[in-house]
Formats: structure tokens, C-alpha cells, sequence
């Protein structure tokens, strides 16, 4: 089997339960996180069917759903404006 590396090697994505988006697939849900034939994948539920992802070629065309990022306060400017 493949070494899934430390933690914090992977994406922020890569978490079980995760909503993402996928560039060509659409919105999908991550069910599984670990190695898929010797190497870091997983496997995300989209509407209507499963895939398995490589993370190396997954993560230029996936992010997180809008409802996933965290909110990050506004910085205010010099003056607090």
C-alpha cells in the first residue's frame, strides 16, 4: 500500500464529510479519505454517482463549497474604515 504521508501534507479538502466542488463533476460530498491502489485518493459522492480521485490530479479542479469556508472578518484599513 501506498504512505498517505503525514496530515498535514494533504489539502484542506481532504477530510471525510467535506463539501466540495468539482470543476467538471459538480458539487459532491467526500465519503472516503485514504490510499486507492497505492496512492492518496478519495472518494466524494457526487449527484448520481461515486468517484475515486487521485488527490495529485484531483486538486486543481476541486475546492471547498461556499458553505465549507471558514469566514474570515473583513480587514479594516488604516482608519477602520
Amino acid at each position: 500500500m501506498g504512505d498517505m504521508g503525514d496530515a498535514a501534507d494533504l489539502p484542506d479538502l481532504a477530510y471525510v464529510g467535506a463539501k466540495i466542488v468539482h470543476s467538471t463533476f459538480g458539487p459532491g460530498k467526500v465519503t472516503f479519505v485514504g490510499p486507492y491502489k497505492g496512492v492518496p485518493a478519495c472518494s466524494v459522492q457526487f449527484e448520481g454517482h461515486v468517484k475515486a480521485l487521485e488527490l495529485q490530479y484531483a486538486i486543481p479542479h476541486v475546492r471547498l463549497a461556499e458553505d465549507e469556508v471558514p469566514i474570515q472578518p473583513k480587514k479594516r484599513g488604516w482608519f477602520g474604515r
